[in-house]
């Protein structure tokens, strides 16, 4: 196993951050970059369908009751 493929969880509540980037390329394959932002930790998704990507981005950033 290479030592930056790790399979962790990142607690909704701890997501400071989300945002979809597109470029040039994404946009004519329909797709993002899905950035979530932690204490610690960046998280990057490449290839998330836009209409999914801005979907996900929508749920992680609702106020955890």
């Amino acid at each position: 196993v290479h030592p930056y493929l790790q399979c962790r969880q990142l607690p909704r509540r701890a997501v400071t951050g989300v945002s979809a980037l597109r470029t040039p390329l994404l946009w004519m394959a329909g797709c993002s970059l899905l950035v979530v932002r932690s204490p610690g930790a960046q998280l990057l998704v490449p290839g998330v369908p836009t209409d999914e990507a801005q979907a996900l981005a929508a749920a992680l950033t609702k106020e955890v009751p």
